[in-house]
């Protein structure tokens, strides 16, 4: 289950996104209980059809998170190119240095906010 607090995603990405904080709110709650649909994330439901088998909800979660956050898609890092050695994904703002949400299955709390960007788990 996602572990991200809706307020400090919105401290982080909301003041530049066009969504209002109430909208905003209401979306990461339906992310969390994993009601994604073709209204909220259009390119996220389009994406989870065109799969062959259908994705984990981590992985839709990440991807309705980076549609909603206006972000580059998802993005992953080996395990061999990681500090604590584990495979994750996170969300691609442009610049590995800007706060981002950053998964791992190997953590107790799969979805972290890492504000110094996705280049402080990399070796």
């Amino acid at each position: 289950m996602m572990n991200l607090e809706a307020k400090a995603l919105f401290d982080q990405f909301g003041r530049k996104l066009e969504t209002g904080k109430r909208e905003f709110y209401r979306k990461i709650r339906a992310i969390k209980e994993g009601h994604i649909n073709a209204a909220d994330f259009p390119a996220t439901f389009a994406w989870e059809r065109s799969c062959y088998r259908g994705p984990a909800y981590n992985e839709v979660a990440m991807h309705a998170l980076s549609e909603l956050l206006e972000c580059y898609g998802v993005e992953s890092i080996d395990s061999s190119e990681t500090k604590n050695g584990e495979y994750i994904d996170y969300l691609n703002v442009g610049d590995p240095y800007i706060p981002t949400v950053v998964r791992c299955t190997a953590w107790t709390h799969e979805f972290r906010l890492a504000k110094g960007g996705y280049a402080e788990f990399v070796k």
